[in-house]
């Protein structure tokens, strides 16, 4: 279900969905959290993308490589160099060392 969502950038479904497998008890893991972000970035939501990062972090995940490349990703195709620079270093001081994916 996270995955249709973040296909078609449909945020509310997959903020919805994932209060309820919460709510079911069924604890969100990374990739959860990743099929959000992607959601918000297809759905041109920088800002629910940025919170929901966060959010991953004060809920105990530890972003991976992905979660950096999608944020990264985001930036870097709307122009924003300065940003995707940002996120760069942002990855690079939490130890995740960059791929290909991230440089391209």
């Amino acid at each position: 279900i996270f995955k249709a969502c973040a296909k078609k950038g449909d945020v509310s479904y997959a903020e919805a969905w994932f209060l309820n497998i919460r709510h079911m008890g069924v604890t969100p893991n990374k990739q959860s959290y990743n099929m959000i972000l992607n959601a918000c970035v297809t759905a041109n939501n920088l800002e629910a993308a940025k919170s929901w990062f966060d959010r991953m972090i004060d809920d105990g995940q530890t972003p991976d490589i992905v979660s950096y490349a999608t944020m990264i990703n985001a930036y870097a195709k709307r122009g924003a160099t300065k940003h995707a620079k940002a996120w760069l270093q942002h990855l690079l001081n939490a130890g995740v060392t960059p791929n290909m994916i991230v440089y391209n």
